[in-house]
């Protein structure tokens, strides 16, 4: 996020001030919608990030209530014999909350990778 606040031209943030905006309208009407894409790409990681968790939930999680779908996916898995269509399934329901997320919000996910954010917000 650091990357996405400093690519914001203190221009904006100047002018909009001498219009006489306050804190809250700057903050909310003129960086707000340059830092979005920067916003939306970091709560995606996020989510990635901890949807996918499998080695501090499997340590940490002792009730089987409050267990992830991946540790409960790993114990699909038997000792004589595994039902791998079970796994299957079952691993293509643990990944469709991700593709789903991403699907829907990969426009602004490219957005944010792109460098050029702020293009044409300020006239050089």
């Amino acid at each position: 996020m650091t990357g996405f606040l400093n690519a914001v031209p203190r221009t904006l943030d100047e002018a909009a001030r001498i219009d006489g905006a306050s804190t809250l309208t700057v903050i909310t009407r003129v960086i707000a919608p340059l830092i979005w894409p920067g916003i939306v790409t970091v709560g995606v990681t996020a989510f990635i990030a901890m949807w996918d968790e499998f080695l501090f939930a499997q340590i940490f999680l002792t009730s089987e209530s409050l267990k992830t779908v991946q540790v409960g996916i790993a114990g699909l898995f038997g000792e004589y014999g595994t039902g791998w269509g079970v796994v299957m399934a079952a691993s293509v329901l643990a990944a469709l909350p991700t593709i789903l997320l991403f699907s829907l919000l990969q426009r602004r996910l490219v957005a944010g990778m792109t460098t050029g954010m702020t293009a044409g917000a300020v006239k050089e």
